[in-house]
């Protein structure tokens, strides 16, 4: 299944804490318009190809305090009625996979609401090839076995640009879940 998903700005009124509320509350054009998607699962594997536009890469923000990865994480419920935008709830939460520019290997994220992202590292054999070429990253996702997406067959998708100031809530996502059914 290809497609070209359009991608809002996560909006800044919903994060917690208020700095970002009060210093981004302008915010509300998306650094990422697009992201190019190919999802194809076989046998309870899925392998998914992302591909989006970056004209200032950025990997190196080790020892800055003003630098900030370029990334993108893949969420999944974890109960029919999770909710994207708000990283699921207490009662209906959230799992997924985040890659990140700067950093070797990829990190599984759970959450319950905002605010409440838990770290921890991915499953064996789960794994990512990336690429970054005239402007474009490409990233390669492949996960042997992932219950969660195979159960409910949708995602969401969030991206950072790092030369924007962009990390934690401060985004490009999907307007929804992604129904992959086909």
């Amino acid at each position: 299944m290809k497609q070209t998903l359009s991608l809002i700005a996560a909006p800044t009124g919903m994060q917690p804490g208020n700095y970002v509320k009060a210093a981004y509350a302008d915010a509300s054009t998306p650094a990422t318009p697009s992201l190019d998607i190919n999802v194809m699962a076989s046998g309870g594997s899925w392998e998914i190809h992302t591909r989006w536009a970056c004209a200032q890469p950025n990997s190196t923000v080790s020892g800055y305090t003003d630098r900030f990865a370029d990334a993108l994480a893949i969420l999944v419920p974890c109960a029919q009625e999770a909710n994207w935008i708000t990283m699921g709830s207490p009662e209906a939460p959230v799992e997924g996979i985040l890659w990140r520019a700067d950093r070797d290997g990829l990190i599984r994220i759970g959450a319950q609401g905002l605010g409440s992202v838990q770290r921890q590292p991915s499953p064996a054999g789960w794994r990512v090839k990336s690429e970054y070429s005239k402007g474009v990253y490409t990233l390669m996702w492949l996960f042997p076995k992932w219950e969660n997406l195979e159960r409910f067959k949708r995602c969401g998708f969030a991206v950072w640009q790092g030369a924007q100031h962009q990390r934690a809530g401060l985004k490009s996502v999907s307007a929804g879940w992604v129904d992959l059914h086909g």
